[in-house]
């Protein structure tokens, strides 16, 4: 169980570098077209995780990681064009803690439910 549970983990880690590395691809069109189009593919990926396949999990959680990089791309150069030059340093760094923290929270959250017995 435990190969599973680490490629389940590790193909959205997997995703993300994929959606990163296309992101430059994307934004050719346009900022916000491009985070537009990570929201869709994301939102694809998390209905694909719905269907109970190990196999089609793994798929969607890469998809989902996929649109995850190429918002996460695209949103810090979206803020660099939005933002004032005199504001952006202070900006991006609370955009950067900002999704750090709800890791974070996410994280914590996982820790308090309950142990899975059924196993």
């Amino acid at each position: 169980a435990t190969l599973y549970n680490t490629i389940i983990s590790s193909s959205g880690v997997l995703g993300l570098a994929i959606g990163s590395m296309s992101a430059n691809k994307l934004m050719s069109y346009g900022r916000k077209n491009a985070m537009l189009v990570g929201s869709v593919i994301g939102f694809v990926g998390v209905g694909i995780e719905m269907i109970e396949s190990y196999w089609l999990i793994v798929l969607g959680r890469i998809i989902y990681g996929a649109g995850a990089g190429v918002y996460s791309v695209c949103t810090s150069r979206y803020l660099e064009e939005l933002v004032p030059n005199h504001l952006l340093s202070t900006l991006l760094p609370v955009y950067i803690c900002g999704t750090s923290m709800a890791k974070l929270v996410v994280v914590m959250t996982a820790l308090g439910l309950p142990d899975d017995s059924d196993a």
